[in-house]
């Protein structure tokens, strides 16, 4: 398993040098073939045969589609989990969330429901916001799918209004702002600890300390601005279904809000490529996996058509694999080691 910090600027890849950055997505896509040459032609080429298998995570789901997209190399599957691929859908996805009717034992007393004030005005915004979500999916032109985040952004701000302590945790809906991990963060602080540590970066052959952090800020606020980042990927990784016959998994926490799965359902179902169709068609099933005790218990529900297959995580929040790490490790060492899901 090989870990990248990228695009350059982040992680253990920063640099001193602003002008090294990657401008956009199609540059850092560009920066990661060239890796993957040098990984696989020049430092491992015994590793050159082996199935390649791209993983990303909530904004992975602009760059593993976009550089897989693009790589010269085979890609045997790509693993996309709780992953950002198309945000009006994913913001039309939050009235689902939080307005449709679910299963609860008391349905108006569940701290995931909004009151019946908020669900109104939600819904008052849902036809703008999808009609521009269809012309972004469309055109696939920047200033239009930016439009489009304007017009579905009375959603989003229903929703992050009641972001505050004591309030929703956009990551969760579980917790509220007031339990750990701390509101708008994702619980990196250990991450950083240790990775900070003179033991951990001498194992990992740094001469000097480097000062680790998880979010290049300067970076970050760089690629906001950049055009391609409204932009869908959904074309991406319909070419990688069609085109180049690569598998992809999509692994959603039930428990997530900023990328909620209903609108990944959403996002999915709308796709078109060859299996759409049938994948639309399909059902969602049950799927169980054996706990701590050996027990088998529900991990969620799935449905599969043609190369894509998409499992939900229950009890999950943005971080699923943290939230239930035997159940997701269990569904993506079957998926890699069953060709056919």
């Amino acid at each position: 398993m090989l870990f990248i910090d990228q695009p350059i600027g982040a992680g253990f890849s920063e640099t001193t040098d602003p002008s090294l950055w990657a401008a956009n997505l199609v540059e850092a896509g560009i920066d990661f073939d060239k890796f993957l040459d040098t990984f696989l032609d020049d430092l491992f080429p015994t590793l050159r045969d082996r199935p390649i298998h791209i993983a990303g995570e909530s904004f992975g789901g602009k760059y593993v589609p976009v550089y897989t997209s693009m790589t010269r190399h085979k890609v045997d599957s790509v693993i996309l989990v709780n992953a950002l691929v198309n945000m009006p859908q994913t913001v039309l996805g939050l009235y689902d969330h939080f307005c449709v009717p679910f299963p609860t034992a008391n349905e108006e007393a569940s701290p995931r429901r909004f009151n019946a004030s908020s669900c109104t005005l939600m819904a008052e915004g849902y036809s703008q916001c999808d009609k521009f979500s269809r012309i972004c999916d469309s055109t696939y032109d920047s200033d239009i799918c930016f439009t489009a985040f304007e017009k579905c952004m009375p959603l989003y701000e229903l929703f992050f209004v009641e972001v505050a302590p004591g309030g929703r945790h956009p990551y969760d809906d579980r917790l509220t702002c007031d339990e750990p991990p701390m509101c708008g963060k994702l619980g990196m602080e250990p991450v950083s600890k240790y990775l900070n540590k003179g033991a951990v970066q001498n194992t990992l052959g740094f001469k000097e300390t480097f000062d680790f952090r998880p979010v290049n800020m300067e970076l970050n606020a760089k690629w906001s601005t950049q055009p391609d980042v409204w932009v869908p990927s959904t074309r991406e990784i319909a070419e990688l279904l069609d085109s180049k016959h690569t598998r992809v998994l999509v692994v959603n926490g039930n428990n997530d809000i900023i990328v909620n799965t209903e609108g990944v359902l959403k996002t999915y179902d709308a796709m078109l490529w060859t299996g759409h169709t049938g994948f639309q068609a399909e059902e969602f099933k049950p799927w169980y996996f054996q706990d701590t005790s050996g027990e088998n218990v529900r991990g969620g529900s799935f449905k599969a058509n043609g190369n894509l297959t998409i499992v939900t995580v229950d009890e999950a929040g943005h971080m699923s694999p943290r939230d239930q790490p035997k159940a997701v490790a269990e569904v993506v060492r079957n998926w890699m080691d069953n060709a056919d899901h």
